[in-house]
Protein backbone atom coordinates (compact mmCIF):
# COMPACT_ATOMS: atom_id res chain seq x y z
CA UNK A 1 0.00 0.00 0.00
CA UNK A 2 0.77 3.44 -0.38
CA UNK A 3 0.27 6.47 1.96
CA UNK A 4 -0.10 9.82 2.71
CA UNK A 5 2.12 11.75 5.41
CA UNK A 6 -1.07 11.63 7.68
CA UNK A 7 -1.87 7.82 7.28
CA UNK A 8 1.59 7.01 8.75
CA UNK A 9 1.83 9.85 11.15
CA UNK A 10 2.64 8.40 15.15
CA UNK A 11 -0.85 9.16 15.34
CA UNK A 12 -1.59 6.15 13.00
CA UNK A 13 1.44 3.93 14.41
CA UNK A 14 0.54 3.99 17.70
CA UNK A 15 -2.71 2.35 17.51
CA UNK A 16 -3.12 -1.50 18.42
CA UNK A 17 -4.97 -4.01 17.09
CA UNK A 18 -5.44 -5.65 12.96
CA UNK A 19 -4.84 -1.94 11.98
CA UNK A 20 -1.61 -1.81 13.33
CA UNK A 21 -0.28 -5.25 11.36
CA UNK A 22 -1.76 -4.01 8.10
CA UNK A 23 0.19 -1.37 7.46
CA UNK A 24 3.35 -2.78 8.34
CA UNK A 25 4.96 -2.35 4.77
CA UNK A 26 2.97 0.92 3.22
CA UNK A 27 5.22 3.29 1.49
CA UNK A 28 4.82 6.71 2.11
CA UNK A 29 6.43 10.34 2.27
CA UNK A 30 6.19 13.28 4.45
CA UNK A 31 8.48 15.71 6.28
CA UNK A 32 9.92 13.07 9.27
CA UNK A 33 11.03 9.69 9.34
CA UNK A 34 12.01 8.21 12.47
CA UNK A 35 14.82 6.38 11.57
CA UNK A 36 16.58 9.48 10.19
CA UNK A 37 20.13 9.32 11.05
CA UNK A 38 20.72 12.85 10.68
CA UNK A 39 22.50 14.09 14.04
CA UNK A 40 20.07 17.15 14.04
CA UNK A 41 17.14 14.53 13.75
CA UNK A 42 18.47 12.62 16.80
CA UNK A 43 18.60 15.81 19.00
CA UNK A 44 14.94 16.53 18.43
CA UNK A 45 14.06 12.95 19.08
CA UNK A 46 15.85 13.35 22.35
CA UNK A 47 14.37 16.44 23.11
CA UNK A 48 10.84 15.53 22.19
CA UNK A 49 11.30 12.11 24.72
CA UNK A 50 12.67 14.35 27.68
CA UNK A 51 10.04 16.82 26.95
CA UNK A 52 6.77 14.48 26.60
CA UNK A 53 7.68 11.12 28.28
CA UNK A 54 4.26 9.99 28.15
CA UNK A 55 3.91 11.21 24.28
CA UNK A 56 4.19 8.88 21.30
CA UNK A 57 7.30 7.07 20.62
CA UNK A 58 8.44 9.23 17.81
CA UNK A 59 7.11 12.75 17.37
CA UNK A 60 4.56 12.91 15.04
CA UNK A 61 4.56 15.23 12.00
CA UNK A 62 1.82 17.75 13.75
CA UNK A 63 4.68 18.12 16.33
CA UNK A 64 7.69 18.56 14.14
CA UNK A 65 5.37 20.82 12.31
CA UNK A 66 4.31 22.94 15.32
CA UNK A 67 8.10 23.20 16.20
CA UNK A 68 9.11 24.47 12.98
CA UNK A 69 6.08 27.18 13.01
CA UNK A 70 6.80 28.49 16.42
CA UNK A 71 10.77 28.35 15.46
CA UNK A 72 10.24 30.63 12.78
CA UNK A 73 7.83 32.77 14.46
CA UNK A 74 10.60 33.21 17.00
CA UNK A 75 13.22 33.69 14.71
CA UNK A 76 11.58 36.08 12.55
CA UNK A 77 10.22 38.26 15.86
CA UNK A 78 13.75 38.68 17.02
CA UNK A 79 15.45 40.23 13.75
CA UNK A 80 12.16 42.48 14.13
CA UNK A 81 13.04 43.08 17.70
CA UNK A 82 9.60 42.41 18.24
CA UNK A 83 7.91 45.42 16.20
CA UNK A 84 4.51 44.29 15.01
CA UNK A 85 3.76 47.96 14.23
CA UNK A 86 3.03 48.54 10.05
CA UNK A 87 0.42 45.96 10.21
CA UNK A 88 2.99 43.81 10.76
CA UNK A 89 4.99 43.87 7.49
CA UNK A 90 8.33 44.21 8.86
CA UNK A 91 7.20 40.54 10.29
CA UNK A 92 5.70 39.12 7.31
CA UNK A 93 8.43 39.86 4.96
CA UNK A 94 10.97 38.08 7.71
CA UNK A 95 9.13 35.45 7.64
CA UNK A 96 8.71 35.23 3.71
CA UNK A 97 12.10 35.59 3.24
CA UNK A 98 13.61 33.04 6.19
CA UNK A 99 15.72 30.38 6.01
CA UNK A 100 15.50 27.72 8.65
CA UNK A 101 17.66 25.58 9.61
CA UNK A 102 15.38 22.59 10.97
CA UNK A 103 15.73 19.20 12.68
CA UNK A 104 15.14 18.01 9.01
CA UNK A 105 17.57 20.50 6.96
CA UNK A 106 17.22 23.70 5.66
CA UNK A 107 13.27 25.20 5.00
CA UNK A 108 12.55 28.03 3.12
CA UNK A 109 9.22 29.62 1.25
CA UNK A 110 8.77 30.24 -2.31
CA UNK A 111 7.24 32.85 -3.96
CA UNK A 112 3.62 31.81 -2.64
CA UNK A 113 4.91 31.68 0.68
CA UNK A 114 5.05 27.22 0.33
CA UNK A 115 7.61 25.40 1.58
CA UNK A 116 10.66 24.24 0.36
CA UNK A 117 11.74 21.57 2.18
CA UNK A 118 13.64 18.13 2.46
CA UNK A 119 10.96 15.36 2.30
CA UNK A 120 11.81 11.73 3.19
CA UNK A 121 9.91 8.01 1.55
CA UNK A 122 9.28 5.76 4.03
CA UNK A 123 8.43 2.69 4.52
CA UNK A 124 6.40 1.35 7.71
CA UNK A 125 8.47 -1.21 9.60
CA UNK A 126 8.20 -2.74 13.21
CA UNK A 127 11.12 -1.57 14.99
CA UNK A 128 12.99 -3.97 17.63
CA UNK A 129 10.60 -3.08 20.65
CA UNK A 130 8.15 -4.14 18.56
CA UNK A 131 6.69 -0.62 17.80
CA UNK A 132 6.00 0.40 14.32
CA UNK A 133 8.08 3.20 12.68
CA UNK A 134 8.85 4.88 9.55
CA UNK A 135 12.06 3.40 8.08
CA UNK A 136 14.03 5.92 5.85
CA UNK A 137 13.94 4.97 2.31
CA UNK A 138 15.13 7.99 0.54
CA UNK A 139 16.20 11.29 1.02
CA UNK A 140 14.46 13.75 -1.68
CA UNK A 141 15.56 17.46 -0.96
CA UNK A 142 14.43 20.43 -2.04
CA UNK A 143 10.35 19.23 -2.51
CA UNK A 144 8.48 22.30 -3.72
CA UNK A 145 4.78 22.75 -4.36
CA UNK A 146 5.63 21.61 -8.44
CA UNK A 147 7.38 18.57 -7.44
CA UNK A 148 10.71 20.24 -9.11
CA UNK A 149 9.16 20.87 -12.04
CA UNK A 150 8.83 23.89 -13.81
CA UNK A 151 6.16 26.06 -12.79
CA UNK A 152 5.10 26.65 -16.09
CA UNK A 153 5.03 23.39 -17.12
CA UNK A 154 3.49 22.53 -13.99
CA UNK A 155 0.78 25.10 -14.60
CA UNK A 156 0.27 23.47 -17.78
CA UNK A 157 -1.00 20.31 -16.69
CA UNK A 158 -4.37 21.97 -15.38
CA UNK A 159 -5.62 21.56 -11.93
CA UNK A 160 -6.10 18.31 -10.56
CA UNK A 161 -9.53 16.70 -11.39
CA UNK A 162 -10.59 12.53 -10.81
CA UNK A 163 -9.23 12.36 -14.58
CA UNK A 164 -6.17 14.94 -14.01
CA UNK A 165 -3.55 13.69 -13.90
CA UNK A 166 -4.40 10.51 -16.15
CA UNK A 167 -3.64 7.43 -14.13
CA UNK A 168 -1.55 5.22 -16.33
CA UNK A 169 -0.22 1.57 -15.61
Amino acid sequence: MIGGTVTIDQNVLSTKGAFSKNIVGMIAAGPTADTNPSEEWQTFVEQYKTTFPDAFNMPSSFAHGYYLNTMAVLQALDTVEGKLDDDQQALQQTLASLQLNSPTGVVTLDENRQAIATNYVTEVVIDDDGQLQNKLVKTVENVNQTLGMEREAFLALGAPTRNNPVCQP
